[in-house]
């Protein structure tokens, strides 16, 4: 019985575990802000990118990745946007794969975002629709099967990254930018009875 009992746990726990996963929860500072247009590769993966094309008001978009969070700031009178990247090694082809990122904090109205991934270091991509920033904290996520583009291997994603776009002297922060999986139904069902397993052992018991 106890045997069971730790069979189904497992199978519990494997199925939350198949949820999502972070790739980066901005915990580790990065440096230095990197001027490269995030919008084009290939890139200096593993870097902060930010707009400082704007003319006058090129020193008036900063980004960083400090205290927990990856933030944006943009100037008086500025516009512009920060972006992080990076390389490694990512299977998401699976039905359901999404990148999603959390928005904790925007100052003003307006705001966007747009997700990447690509399987050659960024020189071919497939990018999400621009999603509209909420006007509170939320998380944000889009399915890669809305992703525009050709000619990337899902299976073999070797760099990926998000681009964040003020509005006009906005300030924006963010948190844990990840993949995520909206399971199928059967692994529902594989975590329902698993539940009712482990309910099952726990009411004998009692």
């Amino acid at each position: 019985m106890k045997t069971l009992g730790r069979a189904l746990a497992l199978t519990v726990f494997a199925s939350v575990l198949s949820f999502g996963a972070i790739i980066d929860n901005f915990n580790t500072d990065f440096g230095p802000v990197s001027d490269i247009d995030p919008t084009v590769g290939p890139l200096t993966l593993g870097k902060l990118s930010v707009d400082k094309t704007d003319g006058a008001n090129s020193n008036s978009v900063a980004a960083n990745i400090t205290e927990g969070e990856f933030t944006i700031s943009a100037g008086r009178n500025a516009t512009g946007w920060g972006a992080v990247s990076y390389s490694g090694l990512w299977d998401l082809s699976s039905t359901g794969s999404m990148l999603s990122l959390d928005l904790v904090f925007k100052d003003l109205a307006g705001g966007a975002l747009s997700f990447w991934v690509s399987d050659d270091g960024g020189t071919t991509r497939l990018v999400s629709p621009l999603i509209l920033l909420p006007g509170s904290p939320a998380s944000i996520a889009a399915f890669l099967s809305t992703f525009t583009g050709s000619g990337v291997d899902l299976s073999s994603i070797n760099a990926l990254g998000v681009i964040a776009y003020t509005s006009t002297q906005q300030d924006l922060s963010f948190d844990n930018f990840g993949t995520q999986i909206v399971p199928e139904p059967g692994t529902y069902a594989t975590l329902a009875v698993g539940l009712l397993g482990l309910f099952a052992i726990r009411r004998k018991r009692a």
